[in-house]
């Protein structure tokens, strides 16, 4: 940069210094979505020896995680909002000028840009959350009873930690249905086979077991994946005071067994609308590669091979209709 007084802006090595700072910050967050925390904290210990910090890496890096991850999650509201709108409206198949669609069109361009980015952006926050919370060594829920105790005795250490790691649990229990009604699985498979029913009102009589699925899987959303669940740092008010984190913790694993459920039951949707809905023997064994397809990204391990070998087992059943 030039010096004051030669006709150019003045940069003082403070505000170069912040900069070089800011993106070593970013570089420490990067690496800790990624999961690379050897990184992270290799960064952050030069991050820190520069602007002679107190904190140490771990420390800096639970700091920025968790406080990052806050911010992007009430900055994206709106944005998050309007992806669960169109996710939920069946926009995606909405779009003027969209022929009549089949099941082998739907491995790509289905998947609208506003939902994909919100469900990435979801998928970033709760990294961001769990690095956080596997830094303060608060992933258990014994971790966090120990953490109560010494809160209740008047730890103030403790009290910010625990304002840290309520936070955190917010933000994993409150995007988890974002994840997975943002996903291509929700939006476009499973969607896919809703829009036939809004399009033929006589599907509800001519395939009463797939409708009933379709049925309990609304019911089984509005039981478990709806609502705020606890307060907590993210509410108006509740930044201070006793963090009911262990309350958090129980909410979260529920939230995440409830999400895997529900994809146990698109599983059995697609299923069923592979052996009922579809007309043609191509078509429905191309939902069925589809629904393999998006499963392998969305679902969560402990139900994935099971709704694997459903699909596989269903293919099979079709290829000997067709034999």
């Amino acid at each position: 940069s030039r010096e004051a007084g030669q006709g150019g802006p003045f940069v003082s090595m403070s505000s170069v210094a912040k900069l070089a700072g800011d993106e070593v910050l970013a570089q420490v967050l990067s690496a800790a979505r990624k999961g690379r925390m050897d990184t992270a904290l290799s960064l952050a210990a030069h991050l820190a020896a520069s602007r002679g910090d107190k904190e140490t890496p771990s420390e800096l890096v639970a700091r920025e995680c968790s406080e990052r991850a806050a911010r992007s999650f009430v900055e994206s509201r709106q944005g998050r909002e309007r992806a669960l709108e169109l996710a939920t409206s069946l926009a995606t198949f909405r779009i003027p000028g969209r022929t009549k669609v089949k099941a082998s069109h739907l491995a790509e361009g289905f998947w609208l840009r506003e939902i994909s980015d919100q469900h990435n952006r979801a998928d970033a926050i709760g990294r961001l959350a769990r690095a956080s919370l596997a830094l303060r060594g608060l992933e258990s829920a014994e971790s966090l009873a120990s953490l109560q105790k010494r809160c209740d005795a008047g730890d103030a250490a403790a009290a910010a930690e625990a304002l840290a790691a309520a936070r955190d649990y917010q933000l994993l229990g409150r995007l988890t249905p974002v994840q997975l009604m943002t996903s291509r699985s929700c939006t476009v498979l499973q969607g896919y086979i809703a829009k036939a029913f809004s399009d033929d009102g006589t599907l509800m009589r001519r395939v009463p077991v797939l409708f009933n699925l379709m049925v309990k899987s609304g019911q089984h959303i509005t039981a478990t994946l709806s609502g705020d669940g606890p307060v907590g740092p993210l509410d108006q008010g509740q930044s201070r005071g006793r963090q009911e984190c262990e309350a958090l913790h129980r909410w979260v694993a529920d939230r995440a067994a409830a999400s895997a459920r529900q994809m146990r039951n698109i599983a059995e949707i697609t299923s069923e609308a592979a052996m009922t809905l579809e007309q043609e023997p191509e078509e429905s064994l191309a939902l069925l590669t589809v629904a393999e397809s998006f499963f392998e990204k969305d679902c969560p391990i402990t139900e994935r091979k099971n709704a694997l070998s459903i699909f596989r087992s269903t293919a099979e059943k079709v290829r000997d209709r067709m034999r």
